[in-house]
């Protein structure tokens, strides 16, 4: 008996030249987009010596581990592997005193060191360290804002000032809901961002409020597009979900990734 294909030429070649698009599509997506890929950490200061370490390290749990370790060529560190989804890491350098809190993510990264004060150095490279560059700067100005108020209320304690005590007060009290809201807030002006994303996942990672559980909640929300952007995405998205399902029934915000 002969069998006849439901499959005429015209429709295989229909049928191959859809498969081809497809697999042009996915190969055209950068490793950022797909959310995992090779990666490149470049440092650089004029004054970085030759044969200095310097290091990539990750906490969690309260354990510090080594993600990786170059050493200063030509006044540069340059870090080089493979991430399966970005991360929050910190770049250390032997001598250099601090810690700088940077991005893991697929793609270039630049760090253009201040070796005076390493919390002064600048990311770029990336829509990632660039949006993670201005959450810093932000809540930098913010910290400095209630030093400023902290400072000026123990004068006017000093001074029995009652009047300005108890303005600065309220001040005081504005800017410490402001410190403690600032990260929901520039997730919900900042849903396009893979770092937003990053942010609340991590966030929920340990004890939280539950007095935030509905900024949380319009953080999610807010960020369901970016969460369907790729596998890596979906991931963190299953894990805030449940965090908020954990939330909504339970008093400790506790959740494990």
């Amino acid at each position: 008996m002969t069998v006849i294909s439901p499959f005429k030429p015209k429709n295989l070649i229909a049928i191959a030249c859809i498969a081809l698009t497809s697999m042009v599509f996915q190969s055209c997506k950068s490793d950022a987009e797909r959310g995992f890929g090779p990666y490149t950490i470049t440092v650089e200061n004029d004054s970085l010596l030759d044969g200095v370490r310097g290091f990539i390290t990750k906490q969690k749990m309260g354990q510090k581990t080594i993600v990786d370790s170059a050493i200063v060529a030509q006044n540069k560190l340059i870090f080089t592997g493979h991430c399966d989804s970005i991360q929050l890491a910190a770049l250390e350098i032997n001598g250099v005193r601090g810690r700088f809190p940077t991005i893991i993510v697929p793609g270039s990264t630049y760090i253009a060191l201040n070796k005076d004060t390493i919390s002064e150095s600048v990311l770029s490279g990336n829509k990632v360290n660039e949006d993670f560059m201005r959450y810093k700067m932000d809540t930098q100005a913010n910290s400095a804002q209630m030093r400023a108020i902290s400072m000026a209320m123990r004068e006017a304690r000093a001074t029995e000032n009652t009047a300005a005590i108890d303005s600065l007060i309220t001040v005081y009290q504005e800017g410490v809901n402001t410190i403690r809201e600032y990260p929901y807030d520039f997730i919900l002006k900042n849903t396009d961002s893979d770092l937003s994303l990053l942010m609340l996942d991590e966030m929920l990672a340990g004890k939280t409020n539950p007095a935030m559980l509905e900024k949380i909640k319009s953080c999610y929300e807010g960020l369901l597009a970016i969460i369907g952007k790729n596998e890596i995405n979906k991931r963190r998205g299953e894990r805030i979900k449940s965090a908020i399902a954990l939330m909504e029934n339970t008093d400790t915000g506790l959740y494990n990734q």
